[in-house]
């Protein structure tokens, strides 16, 4: 499990997830491979992470299987 100290960056599966749907709408495509987000909490059953990506001040809602820490 990740913890809330770590950085954390999207696993191979996220990064296909987010580069094929462009990441959002209202954002521009950022380079999903080589970004790093820190982790604000978790959502009841540790489904789904909520995520500051660098460069970013809101966080992300982000499901725990497309995450990873980072080496």
């Amino acid at each position: 499990m990740i913890t809330m100290t770590d950085l954390i960056r999207l696993n191979e599966k996220g990064v296909r997830v987010y580069m094929a749907c462009g990441g959002s709408r209202h954002r521009p495509r950022w380079d999903w491979q080589n970004r790093i987000g820190r982790l604000v909490k978790y959502n009841r059953n540790r489904s789904l992470a909520y995520v500051v990506w660098n460069g970013r001040l809101s966080p992300d809602i982000v499901s725990v299987d497309l995450i990873e820490p980072t080496t």
